[in-house]
Order: structure tokens, then C-alpha cells, then sequence
């Protein structure tokens, strides 16, 4: 029997979501914008907009050794799951990630870099199949992002204003990546996906 967590009080200031629950539910933590940090199983599957607008979330702990180290996804990323979370900065997506919703990391401008070192090292196993229309529109300080050969799906304006953003990094013949976003030439692909960056010219890969 699955058990989740369906909502919690605006004003909480830290949450802990106990290991018997196998889920966090859509909105539970929507708006909860007083919400610093919670303590969660990184076995928990967690719904669309399950923290909404959380704008004062500056970290997610997974409990199992009780460290204070960065929550790690696996599987799916929901759409607009993190959107607005604008204080948040530690969180690892592992190479199990197998997409990455609509506007998932919208605004998450305190995100330096999103991929732990382990999933560095097997980026060719990485599982990452899609990504979403603004999957990480305006998360100004990203630096860096892996484009695994698994990709099959690329969404509109995933990167559109990320300033920071000077290396992407596309690990798949670019003309078969020109292909699959819809574009006959290299160049067009590269400017229609990745020009609203920034006003540089980020290394690609």
C-alpha cells in the first residue's frame, strides 16, 4: 500500500517527511514560502508542483544516513515540480533520471550545477530521455549541463535565460541532435535551442 503525503501547513518552517511514506503528492508544499529546508527519503517519488513557489527552500536532506548532503533524484522529475524554488542550491540529479518536466527548475537561479559527480562519470549511461518545455528557464547561475545520447525529446526555451550557462554539453552526433529538435541544419538547431542563453556564446559539444 503506498502511502503519501498529501499536504502541509503554509507556515512551516522545516518539514520531515517520515520513511514509511512512499510519495510527496501533487502541491503538497505549494506556496509554502516560510519553508527553509526538509528532511526526505531519497526513495520518494514527488509530484508535479509539489514545491510550488517554495521561494525560502534552500535545501532538500535525504534522511537515510542522516548527513547533511545534497538530496539526489532517480526517475522523474515532475513538471513544475521545483518552479519558483529560488533559494534552493543543493540538489543532485542521478543518472537514473529518466525525464525532466515543464518548467521543473523554472527560476531555481541559486542552482550552480545539477549533476553529481558519479552521474559525471557515467554520463554515457545517463537515462535522461526528455526534457521539457522551460525545464530550466532563468536558472541564472547554472554553469553546466550534460545532454546524454538517451535524449529522444527536447522541449521549448529549456535553457532560456540562464546567463551563467557556458557549457552544454550534447553527448549525440550533433546533426542527429539538429534532427531530432526539428531543424535541417546544425546552425539553425543551435539557434533556435540555445540562443536565448545569454547574450554569449556558450561551448557546445
Amino acid at each position: 500500500m503506498n502511502r503519501a503525503l498529501v499536504a502541509v501547513e503554509k507556515n512551516s518552517i522545516t518539514a520531515y517527511v517520515p520513511e514509511y511514506l512512499s510519495c510527496i503528492n501533487a502541491q503538497a508544499f505549494m506556496d509554502c514560502k516560510v519553508l527553509t529546508a526538509i528532511s526526505a527519503n531519497e526513495s520518494l517519488s514527488i509530484g508535479p508542483s509539489a514545491f510550488y513557489n517554495c521561494i525560502s527552500l534552500n535545501k532538500i536532506v535525504g534522511d537515510k544516513s542522516n548527513r547533511l548532503e545534497p538530496y539526489h533524484i532517480s526517475g522523474a522529475v515532475n513538471d513544475a515540480v521545483f518552479y519558483n524554488c529560488s533559494s534552493l542550491i543543493d540538489i543532485k540529479l542521478l543518472s537514473s533520471v529518466q525525464s525532466i518536466g515543464a518548467s521543473a527548475f523554472y527560476n531555481c537561479r541559486s542552482i550552480d550545477d545539477l549533476h553529481d559527480d558519479a552521474t559525471i562519470a557515467m554520463k554515457n549511461y545517463w537515462s535522461l530521455s526528455s526534457l521539457g518545455d522551460h525545464a530550466f528557464e532563468k536558472c541564472s547561475s547554472l554553469k553546466s549541463f550534460d545532454i546524454p545520447k538517451a535524449i529522444s525529446s527536447f522541449g521549448d526555451d529549456v535553457f532560456k535565460d540562464c546567463p551563467s550557462l557556458m557549457n552544454v554539453n550534447i553527448d549525440l552526433n550533433i546533426e542527429d541532435f539538429a534532427e531530432l529538435v526539428g531543424y535541417a541544419k546544425v546552425e539553425d538547431a543551435i539557434i533556435g535551442k540555445f540562443a536565448s542563453i545569454n547574450e554569449g556564446t556558450p561551448n557546445y559539444g
